[in-house]
């Protein structure tokens, strides 16, 4: 608004895709950032839904082949 610099939304999707989303919700939380878009809500927790299935996916003993360490 005020013609500052910003982050563009892409890339703090990104970045709780890749596992930084506990800040991002207590960012916006504690700072009110990007907590009135709704648009932004729902991609990010469609993030956080990508992000905790993947983990759960992972760390699943029924992995089998796809496990790194043996």
């Amino acid at each position: 608004r005020t013609g500052g610099w910003r982050t563009r939304e892409d890339t703090l999707l990104l970045l709780g895709l890749l596992g930084g989303w506990p800040g991002a919700l207590l960012a916006q939380q504690l700072l009110r950032h990007k907590s009135a878009k709704a648009s932004f809500r729902a991609a990010f927790w469609a993030t956080v839904v990508i992000n905790v299935l993947a983990f759960l996916a992972l760390s699943s003993p029924k992995l089998g082949a796809w496990s790194l360490v043996r």
